[in-house]
Formats: structure tokens, sequence, C-alpha cells
């Protein structure tokens, strides 16, 4: 099964380039916007970045897992899997 993923990711390198690039779109684009809530009373001023950082993470890891999660889904109703048993 991993070498099978690894080939259909291998064949659209483009996929890898978004994967990789889309943490930092959200860094760019949203930084800005918590650097300006420094001034907000009650948040600490240091606290922003290492919270949206920690979150990100946890964004990456969830929307990973679940895609994985929809691929196996489709392996499993075109018949993948099956085929993979069979030839056991």
């Amino acid at each position: 099964m991993f070498i099978r993923n690894l080939r259909q990711t291998l064949r659209s390198p483009i996929f890898i380039f978004v994967s990789l690039f889309q943490p930092l779109l959200y860094l760019f684009l949203f930084m800005p916007l918590l650097n300006n809530l420094g001034g907000v009373p009650g948040l600490p001023v240091g606290k922003n970045r290492a919270d949206f950082y920690s979150r990100l993470l946890v964004m990456m890891a969830l929307f990973g897992s679940a895609f994985v999660g929809f691929n196996l889904i489709d392996d499993i109703r075109t018949g993948v899997i099956e085929r993979f048993l069979v030839t056991r």
C-alpha cells in the first residue's frame, strides 16, 4: 500500500508542492493579523504566535490523517484492498 501511494504521489508532483506550501501560505496570510492583536487587553503579546504555530500543527495533523482516511475509503470502494488481500 505504501509503495502504491508513493507512486501515485510521485505521478503528480504538484500535490507535493501544494502540501508543503500550504502551511507557509497560512503563516504569510494570517501572521500579520496576529501582530495587530498585541494591543488587545487580556492577550499576552508573545503567546499569540506560539498558539498559532501549535494550532497550525494540529490542523495539519488532523487534515492529513483525514485525507489518508478518504484515500483508504476510495481504495476500499474501488477494490484495491481486496486485490491486495487476494494476492497474499
